[in-house]
């Protein structure tokens, strides 16, 4: 690179990743004759590329401010992987972080050490979870777990989902439920573990995210925990709502009140026509 560049490092890393960047492009064809070094196919993964790496360029500033040129920041790709390493990022975190920065760098040796296979806190054996355990761990599936309680979907929802099906909208990750109940499509919104949830579904490209699913997994009860998470973080305060903003419960449930925007917000998500199922079934 020029060292006549006048540009920010933040503009030269802007620059060089919208090069790549390829909407439309045939990821598969390429694929075939082993051209995908030099092309990124989604706007979700060249924004979760342009946060990492701007992540690694605020680092490269705070560790050596006369850097001043693109090429000279990736001496530092090291010592940074290794800094969020020790900081307890997760392994698929860490991946991802890696993966930004050879995409910027165009150098699969710009990071040349070791990965963890987890990182603290981490449990193996998570994405291909075993069906003929008898019993089910939520430790020895921690992925699996993580991800249903963070997008709630439906056993053979998570049957297909592929890395593929991420969405960005306005920063928030969403996932895009093809065949949901009834064969409806829908976008699920991600209500924690953003990050690990993207990082997942970008390590696991055209091919899904979980190979194996757990018949002993709870997933509706993942569902319901899920409901709740969404529902929490919508509701606003009922003391403040008018009558007709407010859904009452009959039933088992009669006496108990909630949100009707907060409510309609879960039915969407999960997949349901009905306030009541939400209400009824889900919420406690």
């Amino acid at each position: 690179m020029s060292h006549k560049n006048k540009k920010s490092l933040k503009q030269q890393m802007d620059q060089a990743l919208m090069a790549m960047y390829a909407p439309g492009r045939s990821k598969h064809a390429d694929k075939a004759t082993g051209n995908t070094r030099d092309h990124i196919y989604s706007m979700s993964t060249l924004d979760a590329y342009k946060k990492h790496c701007a992540a690694f360029l605020d680092f490269v500033r705070e560790r050596d401010p006369s850097v001043r040129q693109l090429a000279d920041a990736g001496r530092y790709a090291d010592e940074w992987i290794q800094s969020r390493i020790d900081a307890g990022d997760s392994a698929f975190t860490i991946k991802l972080r890696r993966a930004a920065l050879v995409k910027l760098y165009q150098n699969p040796q710009v990071v040349t050490i070791d990965l963890p296979e987890r990182s603290i806190g981490d449990i193996t054996r998570s994405r291909n979870a075993v069906t003929e355990d008898r019993h089910f761990s939520e430790a020895n599936n921690a992925d699996l777990v993580m991800f249903c309680r963070a997008t709630g979907l439906r056993r053979h929802e998570l049957a297909q989902v592929t890395g593929e099906d991420l969405r960005i909208l306005d920063g928030v990750p969403y996932v895009y439920v093809r065949q949901g109940k009834g064969g409806k499509s829908r976008l699920v919104p991600v209500i924690r573990n953003h990050e690990a949830v993207t990082a997942m579904m970008l390590a696991a490209g055209s091919s899904l995210v979980f190979d194996n699913i757990s018949g002993h997994a709870d997933i509706h009860g993942y569902r319901r925990e899920y409901a709740q998470a969404v529902y929490d973080a919508n509701a606003r305060p009922l003391e403040d709502l008018h009558h007709e903003e407010i859904y009452y419960c009959r039933g088992v449930k009669k006496g108990t009140h909630y949100d009707r925007q907060a409510l309609s917000i879960v039915s969407k998500a999960l997949g349901h026509n009905r306030l009541s199922v939400a209400a009824e079934n889900y919420l406690l």
